[in-house]
């Protein structure tokens, strides 16, 4: 046998046995759900303390009066957990990447949402602490939140009724946070 196929094909096969133990978890972020966010997010334990998460969210919705939060956001991260993949603690580090259509509401931290909005996208990436909670044989809770920097590059719109044009092509850099969530966590193939 080939010397270069040998070692690719011992590592396909260690491989397979691996993913066949691993844990396999589907989430979902109450505070995303609480906002009328469709979201959805699958983790993958590849090591005893490592993992790797995929996190999916999409506001398709347009409310009353033209209001909207429309985006469609994607956030993987890798994760180094403090014990066991799926038990306590864990650091994460994490990528962001999404598009918006914004405008029409009253929001603490973006005071000119209520009567602007802002259509483009946004890339990022930060750091991560969370924690896991026992609940049940294949439950947990999780709890996150990330910290880092988001590049974002959009048009404004001068009412969020509108179709008028203000700026064109602007750009802002963000620090602060980045990823927030608590989680309801099934977990697949529990030991």
């Amino acid at each position: 046998m080939n010397r270069v196929l040998l070692p690719f094909l011992l590592m396909l096969f260690c491989g397979i046995a691996e993913a066949h133990a691993q844990r396999l978890a589907v989430k979902s972020n109450l505070l995303y759900d609480a906002t009328t966010t469709v979201n959805l997010a699958l983790e993958a334990g590849f090591s005893a303390r490592w993992s790797v998460d995929l996190s999916g969210n999409l506001n398709p919705w347009t409310f009353s009066g033209n209001r909207k939060v429309k985006h469609w956001l994607v956030q993987p991260e890798i994760r180094r957990w403090n014990c066991e993949a799926f038990n306590r603690g864990f650091w994460g580090v994490h990528l962001l990447g999404g598009q918006y259509n914004a405008g029409g509401f009253r929001v603490p931290l973006l005071p000119t949402l209520r009567h602007t909005r802002y259509q483009g996208w946004m890339v990022g990436g930060g750091i991560s602490y969370g924690y896991h909670w026992y609940l049940g044989a294949h439950w947990n809770l999780e709890a996150t939140i990330g910290l880092g920097y988001i590049y974002t590059r959009y048009d404004r719109f001068e009412c969020y009724r509108c179709g008028r044009v203000t700026g064109r092509d602007e750009h802002h850099g963000y620090w602060g946070p980045t990823r927030v969530g608590i989680s309801v966590v099934y977990l697949f193939n529990h030991k």
